[in-house]
């Protein structure tokens, strides 16, 4: 596939229903990675593993600017994601905050 094939080709999917087919993928690599966890593969091993892949769809992105604002995005919105997970973490299923440790 050249480039202009690539930069013309449109996603099948929209965003909503790619989210919804993504699921199940979204839930096997959380368990991946909770069981490399578990079995002692250090943490930053594991990020820089998932970074390197999140920097490889980012860099299909074209044209370049697009590349560009969505990298800008992405690290804007980084610690916000962080602080959301971790208050997850530390929310019971019925929605009661729990004491951190």
């Amino acid at each position: 596939m050249n480039e202009e094939e690539i930069i013309d080709k449109k996603p099948l999917i929209p965003g909503n229903m790619g989210s919804i087919v993504m699921e199940p993928f979204n839930y096997a690599v959380a368990a991946a990675c909770r069981k490399y966890l578990e079995i002692g593969v250090p943490t930053n091993v594991m990020i820089e593993f998932l970074l390197n892949h999140l920097c490889s769809v980012a860099a299909m992105v074209e044209p370049a600017g697009a590349r560009e604002a969505l990298v800008k995005d992405l690290v804007r919105s980084f610690a916000s994601m962080v602080n959301k997970h971790v208050d997850a973490r530390y929310t019971s299923p019925g929605g009661v905050h729990l004491p951190r440790r």
